[in-house]
């Protein structure tokens, strides 16, 4: 029996061997694997994404229909140079496709929706890749646009403090950009006619492996098929490529300077004096990589 019982183990870890060994690709400098934060790819040994998700809503978000982020339940395959994953979902009759694509020259990423007609629409949700703050955080990232590439913006090392819970919306609608590493340099080209959100989730509400940079899709879908999908290429970093800072922001009048711990605007302010805090906390970030709070209130409390 005993012997039955270790027989049978073994060829339970052979099987769970060979699934492992399946559900990952690789090609050239890149290699791609289906984990339990979804997808994970490495670039000459570096993790460059290290998860992924997708979540189904009720109408309205009053619940989900369906969240997941591992994709082990649907038996994803190996095809080739392919992860592929699909499978039916609820609401009845939902089904998804999800393809990772590696090649030499870099990795594809697809995530495909067909929801039959509904009432009411349903929200769709998909962090397609999600970037690793070790990496990228005090870097930079850069906007690709028809006018060419946009001046880098620094990538904060900790995360600023928001009004939100924890949801920072770092630039949308994302066409092509450029995330500068500690060792990578990422570009990141969207595919599809849907664009993506690039939002820093470091102090979200989330499990620890969520809790970093999402690229992040939305779709209000009330029937039809909805698809997404980036390019992913890596080259290693420039040494010279300059890292912001938390450094500190200081006012100099002559000899005498005066730290900078925040920008008040009063609450009855006019909008255009509310736009004008709001620009030059913008402008501070980008001069200096700081994270100026932005104050609004009586300022009964301020420090004289």
């Amino acid at each position: 029996m005993r012997a039955k019982i270790l027989w049978t183990l073994c060829l339970l870890s052979l099987t769970w061997s060979t699934f492992a060994q399946e559900l990952s690709v690789r090609r050239g400098d890149y290699e791609a694997r289906l984990g339990a934060n979804g997808v994970e790819i490495r670039y000459q040994g570096t993790p460059i994404v290290i998860g992924s998700s997708f979540t189904l809503f009720r109408p309205r978000y009053e619940g989900a229909h369906f969240a997941t982020a591992d994709l082990s339940a649907f038996a994803p395959r190996r095809e080739e140079n392919r992860l592929v994953t699909a499978g039916r979902i609820p609401p009845e009759g939902a089904q998804f496709t999800h393809q990772v694509i590696v090649e030499e020259g870099g990795v594809q990423v697809w995530f495909t929706l067909r929801l039959p007609p509904q009432e009411q629409p349903l929200p769709l949700e998909v962090a397609l890749v999600m970037f690793p703050p070790e990496e990228f955080a005090g870097g930079s990232y850069a906007l690709h646009t028809l006018f060419g590439q946009v001046r880098p913006q620094p990538l904060p090392l900790q995360k600023p403090a928001t009004s939100a819970p924890g949801t920072l919306q770092i630039v949308g609608n994302v066409r092509e950009m450029t995330l500068m590493g500690k060792r990578v340099q990422l570009s990141v080209r969207v595919l599809s006619e849907a664009t993506p959100i690039f939002y820093d989730m470091r102090s979200r509400e989330f499990p620890e492996p969520q809790r970093v940079y999402w690229l992040l899709y939305g779709w209000q879908g009330s029937g039809g098929e909805w698809r997404c999908g980036v390019q992913l290429q890596a080259r290693p970093a420039e040494q010279a490529t300059s890292r912001a800072t938390s450094g500190r922001v200081t006012l100099r009048e002559g000899v005498r300077g005066v730290q900078v711990n925040g920008i008040f605007v009063h609450g009855e302010a006019h909008p255009v004096e509310k736009a004008a805090a709001r620009e030059l906390r913008q402008t501070l970030r980008q001069m200096t990589g700081a994270e100026i709070p932005l104050v609004e209130g009586t300022g009964d409390n301020l420090p004289a």
